[in-house]
């Protein structure tokens, strides 16, 4: 739309103009009537550089649309290999890496109960098992990230069911 507003631009306004000029009958020569047509012209290039920036900026957009258009479905493709390798991830920490922490953290627990351990010890457990926590939630996050941005790409709707 802006080059075509520029290239409108570009024609000169024109002005129309009438005169009436009543004079006293001094020399009989009577009243005078005039026409006048006025355009300007161009002095610099301001509106042609501000046609130039506006095909340029056409331009531009027209290329990043074609290369959406070429690179979407490569990278629709990448972002579901990635969404399905953070779900593995969160797969094998939950049923394995958080089960480990927990029975580690459990046992630890209890040998502190009975002096087999330090306290040291005991907070190492517990904040070892707090890490695997704080990386379940990252992960979690990344995926509802991915999910986000495939669905931004895809031109999707986001809802609040479609996250899960």
């Amino acid at each position: 739309m802006a080059v075509s507003a520029q290239n409108r631009d570009l024609f000169p306004d024109l002005t129309f103009g009438l005169t009436y000029t009543k004079r006293n009958d001094i020399d009989g020569l009577g009243d005078f009537v005039g026409a006048s047509v006025s355009f300007p012209i161009p002095t610099s290039s301001k509106k042609y550089a501000s046609k130039k920036s506006a095909v340029a900026t056409k331009a531009m957009s027209e290329a990043k649309l074609r290369h959406y258009k070429l690179n979407k479905t490569n990278t629709l493709a990448r972002l579901n290999v990635q969404i399905e390798d953070l779900n593995n991830q969160l797969r094998v920490l939950n049923n394995e890496v958080l089960k480990f922490a927990q029975s580690s953290r459990n046992i630890v627990s209890r040998s502190y109960a009975r002096g087999g351990t330090d306290y040291l010890e005991l907070l190492r457990s517990e904040l070892q098992y707090q890490n695997q926590r704080l990386k379940k939630t990252a992960l979690s996050a990344a995926i509802k990230n991915q999910k986000l941005n495939y669905l931004y790409l895809n031109g999707g709707k986001l809802t609040p069911g479609e996250m899960k």
